[in-house]
């Protein structure tokens, strides 16, 4: 279709590369990175070290659903969160056992209750996704809202691509 609109790309921007840019900013050395954001669109895992994506999962659990009214499904959504991290640090640790995770990110509207539930489920450090950590936030004081980053989080995780250009 691009093709037959003459309209040249020269990339297209996937999500999981898009938050793999986010994760890479809160790396540690010799360490991988969890990096877990739910939107609109459902859940995504990223597991990333030295700017590199080693693994990604899709959750199909939207970022509504972790904030339904209704407590019994809320809680049924969590807990199926809580079961989708713990297979893949087990997997992860099958595959990559020279590699320990330092911490997991979480990013959800409103953290709906899931960094505290997960970090009681699992042995890792896991944090609510902090940008200020990160970058200065300063002049964009909306980045310290959780449920405008999450909506934004693809975009600016997109923003972030370093291409090589060669001549």
């Amino acid at each position: 279709m691009f093709e037959q609109a003459r309209i040249e790309l020269d990339v297209i921007d996937i999500p999981e590369m898009a938050q793999r840019n986010i994760a890479a900013l809160f790396e540690q050395s010799d360490r991988a990175l969890v990096l877990l954001a739910f939107d609109d669109n459902g859940g995504l895992m990223t597991f990333t070290s030295k700017g590199e994506l080693l693994l990604a999962r899709r959750i199909e659990i939207t970022a509504g659903q972790l904030q339904d009214a209704n407590e019994q499904l809320r809680q049924q959504y969590r807990d199926r969160v809580e079961l989708e991290l713990q297979r893949s640090l087990d997997y992860f640790d099958r595959q990559y056992n020279h590699l320990p995770v330092s911490r997991v990110l979480v990013c959800v509207p409103e953290d709906a209750g899931m960094v505290d539930l997960l970090a009681e489920a699992v042995e890792a450090k896991v944090e609510r996704l902090d940008l200020s950590q990160v970058m200065d936030i300063s002049k964009a004081p909306a980045l310290a809202d959780s449920e405008f980053v999450a909506r934004a989080l693809p975009a600016l995780g997109a923003a972030l691509r370093h291409e090589k250009r060669t001549l």
